[in-house]
């Protein structure tokens, strides 16, 4: 009987520690299960919030795509505005900016009396940009920002002046209105022919004011030692009659002129410059006739003649000068020109009259008594349309050895004012002045001796 109930007690043992273990089995995997479904579930809302996320990423690059093809759109926009907007300002300044530039040589630095008459070194004043070459020395000074240098000690006059031009032209062809060439020593004052109004203002803003009230191709004033004003009248009474000189003009067309100062319209320089500096080497003089011929050739009556002002030289630098050769030379330079012209005006007659005789031609040319037109077409060469006189028609009388002692001495007037134009008086010794004062003298004696006897 204990037996027995001994293995009872053990059976059911045995029953409640598997029941136990059971039941502890079922707790776990119940709560292992749990533990699995709340994951699963983190799981899906993660993979629901990182959808979510994903998405809205999605929308974000699209808004941020098109926030950049709108940006882009507006930059370009602006970009274009602005453009225009630099077009049309540039359009607008251009007629505002500087409209004189001037070019000038000088051994080293200019100096401040040249520049003080002229009123170089205020911008406001010059309205210009000022380009020296310096043909000996590099200049270090403090300068003007409208001052620009270059240096080249390897230049003539002419060259130097051709050396200024290509530079002025590529630097601001577009703005500038007139190129003044000038030599570094003169000066500018007015003579009698000035009204008490222009004598109130600077003669260079006079001077500048008159080339945009005209507007001539080529403006110059009048020289000093050749009275070149007072030559011009002169031959405006003798060709054009007396009647018409007397009309009281404060310029007038003209064709050799001293090129120590002289303004060039910006639609005329590039058919004049450069110059031909073939002969400089031996003769600084002959660059003049071609200045003279290329203007006188493509712009006839266009070159004006400004009375009211005088321009001075105080320096004279020794340099190559002859009148050997003048002739032929002056003659070549014609004849290249002429090369220039459109076809069906190479033969015009004009050419054929000044290459003749180039001095005769500047004595008698018709051009002095052409009517000035302000603000005139600049065009090369289209005087040779209007169909205008070429010279006086009369015959040469003044050259001709008269019979009567009266008639003599107007001869060898005559002959002495042919050499005074046609030299440099400048450039004249004075014992030559003397040699032909005595020329005249004693051919007047041989002439009244001859005439007695």
């Amino acid at each position: 009987m204990t037996s027995n109930e001994n293995k009872l007690r053990e059976l059911n043992l045995c029953l409640e520690n598997s029941l136990e273990k059971h039941v502890e089995r079922t707790t776990a995997e119940t709560e292992e299960l749990d533990s699995g479904r709340y994951i699963t579930g983190r799981l899906l809302k993660t993979a629901e919030v990182t959808e979510a996320e994903s998405k809205e990423t999605k929308d974000s690059l699209v808004y941020i795509e098109q926030q950049i093809k709108l940006t882009t759109r507006s930059v370009e926009e602006a970009t274009n505005r602005t453009e225009k907007s630099s077009e049309t300002t540039e359009a607008t300044e251009k007629p505002v900016s500087p409209p004189f530039v001037y070019l000038t040589q000088t051994e080293k630095c200019l100096r401040s009396k040249f520049s003080r008459n002229l009123e170089l070194h205020n911008p406001s004043k010059c309205r210009c940009d000022v380009i020296v070459l310096s043909y000996r020395e590099e200049c270090h000074q403090v300068r003007p920002a409208h001052f620009i240098y270059l240096f080249d000690n390897t230049t003539t006059w002419g060259s130097g002046r051709n050396k200024l031009f290509f530079h002025a032209t590529k630097r601001n062809i577009l703005n500038y209105i007139y190129y003044i060439f000038l030599d570094d020593d003169i000066s500018l004052r007015f003579n009698g022919q000035a009204t008490p109004a222009l004598r109130k203002l600077n003669p260079i803003q006079v001077f500048q004011n008159w080339l945009l009230d005209y507007e001539p191709a080529v403006g110059v004033v009048d020289y000093e030692t050749r009275k070149e004003g007072r030559l011009v009248r002169l031959r405006k009474v003798n060709i054009c009659g007396r009647r018409y000189a007397l009309k009281k003009t404060e310029a007038n067309p003209t064709i050799f002129f001293d090129p120590l100062f002289h303004a060039i319209h910006a639609k005329a320089v590039t058919h004049i410059y450069p110059l031909d500096t073939r002969y400089e080497k031996k003769n600084w003089w002959l660059t003049d006739k071609y200045l003279a011929s290329v203007v006188e050739m493509k712009f006839r009556g266009q070159a004006l003649l400004y009375f009211p002002l005088t321009v001075e030289n105080g320096l004279h630098r020794p340099y190559p000068g002859s009148l050997a050769g003048t002739r032929v030379a002056w003659q070549k330079f014609i004849k290249h020109i002429q090369t220039q012209a459109p076809d069906k005006y190479k033969n015009h007659p004009l050419f054929e009259n000044f290459r003749k005789n180039p001095t005769l031609y500047v004595d008698r040319s018709w051009t002095y008594c052409m009517e000035i037109t302000r603000h005139q077409e600049i065009v090369p060469f289209a005087h040779l349309t209007k169909g205008l006189p070429v010279a006086k028609e009369q015959p040469e009388k003044h050259l001709r050895p008269a019979k009567s002692i009266r008639n003599r001495r107007r001869f060898l007037g005559s002959l002495q004012a042919r050499l005074l134009i046609t030299k440099k008086a400048k450039h004249m010794a004075a014992f030559e002045v003397q040699v032909l004062l005595q020329f005249r003298v004693i051919a007047f004696l041989v002439l009244f001796v001859g005439k007695v006897y």
